[in-house]
C-alpha cells in the first residue's frame, strides 16, 4: 500500500496523522509537496534566538491590540486599520506579515505610546515594555533581515502552489532560488549594507538611533 500525504496533512512525526497511520500501514510512504519542504526549511530559522524573539515580539504586539476593542481604536487612529494575525505553522506566509508590519512601524509606536499615558498600570507598563522593544536595534535589524529573505521566497511559495505546475518548471524556480541565495551569501557585505540602511533609516523614524548589542567577554572569547 503506497499512501502520499500532502500540504494539507499534519506532518507531526510524534502525533501527526501521518504517523498515526503509519502504524497501522507499515508500508505507506510520507511524501510532502515541494511547497511543504520550502515551509519546513525556513521554519528552522525559528532556532535561532534573535528570530524566534521577533517573531514573537511581533505576535505579541498584534495580540496586544486586537483583544482590545479601545487598544484598537488607538491603532486605527492613526494607522487606518487593524493589524492581521500571522499564520503560525506556515512560515511562507509570514513575508507579507513581516513586511506589514515593517511599514506600520512608525505607526505602531505612535498608538503605544499612546496607551503608554493611560491610567490603567497593567496596560500603560505592557505598551512601555513594547514601545522599548520594538525601538531596540536588535529587534529593526531582525525583522528587516528576515524581509530580505522572505521577499525572495514568498514568490516561489505562491508559484510552488499552482495546479499546473510541472515537476521540471518547480525545480528550475528552486534553483534559481538557491543561485540567488547563494549569491546574496557571496556578497554579504554589499546585502548587508542595504538591510543596514534600510535599518537606519527606520530608526530615524522611530526616533532613536541604532546600537550594538552589549556583549560580555565569554561571547568575544
Amino acid at each position: 500500500v503506497l499512501g502520499v500525504f500532502g500540504w494539507g496533512v499534519n506532518m507531526s512525526t510524534i502525533c501527526g496523522a501521518a504517523i498515526t497511520i503509519q502504524k497501522s500501514a507499515k508500508n505507506v510512504l510520507i511524501c510532502p509537496c515541494l511547497n511543504h519542504s520550502l515551509n519546513n526549511n525556513l521554519s528552522r530559522s525559528n532556532k535561532i534566538q534573535s528570530v524566534r524573539n521577533a517573531i514573537g515580539t511581533i505576535q505579541e504586539i498584534i495580540k496586544f491590540f486586537n483583544v482590545s476593542a479601545k487598544r484598537n481604536f488607538i491603532l486605527k487612529k492613526h494607522l487606518g486599520y487593524q493589524l492581521t494575525s500571522q499564520c503560525i505553522t506556515h512560515w511562507i506566509e509570514r513575508h507579507d506579515s513581516v513586511l506589514e508590519f515593517i511599514n506600520d512601524l512608525p505607526f505602531i509606536l505612535k498608538s503605544l505610546t499612546k496607551i503608554f499615558t493611560w491610567h490603567d498600570l497593567s496596560t500603560s507598563s505592557k505598551a512601555n515594555s513594547l514601545c522599548k522593544t520594538i525601538q531596540d536595534s536588535e529587534f529593526v535589524m531582525c525583522i528587516f533581515s528576515l524581509n530580505d529573505i522572505m521577499c525572495l521566497t514568498r514568490p516561489l511559495s505562491i508559484l510552488l502552489q499552482t495546479e499546473n505546475l510541472d515537476l521540471f518548471s518547480a525545480t528550475t524556480k528552486i534553483k534559481e532560488l538557491r543561485e540567488v541565495l547563494s549569491t546574496k551569501r557571496n556578497d554579504a557585505n554589499q546585502c548587508f549594507n542595504i538591510i543596514y540602511n534600510n535599518v537606519v533609516e527606520m530608526m530615524s523614524k522611530l526616533g532613536t538611533e541604532l546600537k550594538l548589542p552589549r556583549t560580555t567577554k565569554s561571547r568575544l572569547t
